[in-house]
């Protein structure tokens, strides 16, 4: 029986689809008889929510970008990640 990888991702930044796909590059070259699949979970289960919540994510780091970069220094200073906000 052939082995089925499920990723579960979401749009929001690009970032964790980029990172969905390299994990997947990844799983194939290592063991090309795997079949994978890349979701985003957001479209899948509520698109027009999803719409929505990724227009508000993006004017927020659009308008308030000095907050996440100041997010984005306190994560990269952490040595182990809040549960809550920093991931790893």
């Amino acid at each position: 029986m052939r082995k089925k990888v499920l990723i579960l991702s979401e749009a929001f930044g690009n970032g964790h689809t980029k990172a969905a796909e390299a994990l997947a590059q990844v799983i194939s070259l290592q063991e090309p008889s795997v079949q994978i699949h890349i979701i985003e979970i957001g479209k899948m289960l509520h698109p027009a929510i999803n719409d929505l919540v990724l227009r508000i994510y993006k004017q927020s780091i659009t308008t308030f970008s000095f907050l996440w970069k100041k997010y984005t220094i306190i994560c990269q200073n952490r040595t182990i990640p809040l549960l809550t906000g920093c991931s790893l």
